[in-house]
């Protein structure tokens, strides 16, 4: 006799696919996408308030920049 599988004991459905993975996962995602969206061009007003006068502040900018589009077009389908 073996013993119960540690899905057995979790009740979790013994088909959960890849697919209901990244459904689970997306949702929290998206939201989290999407509020970071709102944000992060906050954080770009000092900088550009400063000026981008050193190689390390026009980095930041420019990281700040990327990650803003990267949650805008992530963050575009939640709905709350």
């Amino acid at each position: 006799m073996s013993s119960p599988s540690i899905t057995d004991q979790l009740d979790v459905p013994a088909d959960l696919s890849e697919r209901s993975v990244v459904r689970i996962v997306a949702g929290p995602l998206k939201r989290l996408a999407f509020y970071a969206a709102i944000v992060l061009p906050f954080l770009h007003v000092p900088l550009l308030l400063t000026g981008l006068q050193t190689e390390t502040v026009t980095i930041a900018f420019g990281t700040l920049l990327v990650l803003n589009v990267a949650a805008l077009l992530v963050g575009h389908y939640y709905d709350e």
